[in-house]
């Protein structure tokens, strides 16, 4: 706590997701995450507005990637295999703002980058180029340095909420909200 009003932080935090085996027998080994953070939390106006940020970054080992795969009776599975990592960085910020006392509204935005280690991701699902490093599946493809799967780039949201009271003493808070992100 610097003051009544701003708090800056810092973590290191670790994760751990096990390995296994999969249909066939194939086996994939375990994904470890060190995660580093540090962001900053205020408010102003007597607590009426509020502004948050924080500053990531992710450090996957193993990182665990899923491809689909057709089996020889026609049933669709996923095949994982370990990349030799990922990176995840990113910033997150929020401002929200009590505007009166039945009126909030709040702006979050997110930037987030990210790149695969090396990994070779295989499928016969897809038409693929030939597959010299794994014959026994019909395509594969080098996706080392590509984005990660599900993670847009930049993402935002403004949303907007007005409580309405009822004269029994009860309250009804509807909410209006926008969300845009890029292509994931």
């Amino acid at each position: 706590d610097i003051n009544k009003d701003t708090m800056v932080y810092g973590s290191v935090s670790t994760g751990f997701k096990s390995g296994s085996v999969q249909d066939g027998g194939a086996t994939y080994g375990p994904e470890t995450l060190t995660n580093f953070e540090v962001g900053s939390k205020q408010t102003f106006m007597g607590g009426a507005v509020r502004f948050n940020n924080s500053l990531y970054f992710s450090d996957f080992k193993g990182f665990q990637f899923s491809s689909p795969v057709l089996n020889s009776d026609g049933s669709r599975s996923f095949l994982t295999k370990n990349a030799e990592g990922a990176k995840v960085s990113g910033f997150e910020t929020e401002l929200a703002a009590k505007l009166t006392q039945d009126d909030r509204l709040q702006l979050t935005t997110a930037f987030i980058q990210t790149k695969l280690g090396k990994l070779l991701g295989l499928s016969n699902d897809y038409s693929l180029p030939a597959c010299k490093a794994d014959p026994s599946f019909g395509g594969c493809l080098d996706v080392t340095g590509h984005k990660l799967a599900h993670a847009p780039t930049f993402a935002a949201q403004v949303l907007y909420e007005h409580t309405f009271r009822m004269s029994s003493g009860a309250t009804w808070t509807p909410r209006i909200s926008l969300h845009y992100e890029t292509a994931s």
